[in-house]
């Protein structure tokens, strides 16, 4: 028994007959193929743009893997002007999806650059951009379609070039020897009991991690080998001159375009 017929027997208050089961089949099928003549209409009149056929839409993907199948992941609407952000190392961390009203895309405020959340704070300005997960905020443009590509395109446009962001393209020494298995397992000093965790959820802080009971720590007796032989296994790259650790080879070679883009603006 999948899903919709354990709601439909929830909803009837008995066992769904064979008569209920084909009715809901029926259902579904019209309910898919409305929205499906809804979606076409709506780019024949230019309301929206077709999407990709591989497009799949998903609540959060990586980096890496958003910029490798830009069209996988985000609608045609948001892509070009996320090829932007991403192109100066301005990681977006979600857009609108086909069913949305207006096309939108989030960034994460805390992994702009200086200049580039002053930036933002004049696209505040213009737009009403608002917050919706924690730490983020919503730059969003009237409608779907050609029109809102094109804006969305031209408020990408005055970003400019930064770092790559610490929180998503670096990380640490212990991160990467926990990463190899160099840890422990124990009480939670911090913990909250869970149902007092779901209880304190709000809007909000939607999102939030579930705390555990037990976690992880770094354990220094279990070091066995050299950094450079945990980063190699990890995939990381050190950059021998900051000794920064890039998370991968995507997120250095970003960091490097940073850097040569400031040697072209000296000359």
């Amino acid at each position: 028994m999948n899903l919709d017929e354990m709601l439909l027997d929830e909803r009837l208050g008995r066992k769904a007959t064979i008569l209920d089961k084909a009715k809901l089949k029926v259902s579904i099928l019209y309910r898919r193929l409305s929205s499906k003549l809804k979606d076409t209409a709506a780019v024949i009149s230019g309301k929206k743009l077709a999407n990709n056929k591989q497009y799949e839409g998903a609540p959060r993907v990586l980096q890496e893997d958003v910029e490798a199948e830009p069209r996988r992941w985000i609608i045609e609407e948001c892509v070009p002007a996320c090829q932007i952000l991403w192109s100066k190392n301005i990681y977006t961390f979600m857009c609108s999806d086909s069913i949305d009203k207006d096309a939108w895309i989030e960034l994460e405020i805390d992994c702009l650059s200086d200049e580039n959340k002053e930036i933002l704070e004049q696209i505040k300005e213009e737009y009403s951009c608002y917050h919706y997960h924690e730490g983020c905020i919503n730059i969003p443009v009237e409608g779907m379609g050609l029109s809102a590509q094109s804006e969305l395109i031209s408020i990408a446009d005055r970003f400019v070039m930064q770092d790559v962001p610490s929180k998503y393209a670096t990380v640490d020494m212990e991160y990467i020897y926990m990463s190899n298995g160099c840890y422990k397992i124990v009480d939670n000093p911090n913990y909250v009991p869970l149902e007092q965790q779901l209880a304190n959820i709000t809007f909000e802080n939607w999102g939030l991690d579930i705390q555990e009971e037990k976690i992880r720590v770094f354990d220094p007796t279990l070091v066995t080998k050299s950094d450079d032989e945990y980063i190699d296994d990890f995939g990381a790259i050190k950059d021998s001159d900051s000794g920064i650790i890039y998370r991968s080879k995507f997120h250095y070679l970003k960091h490097l375009n940073y850097i040569n883009s400031k040697k072209v603006k000296k000359i």
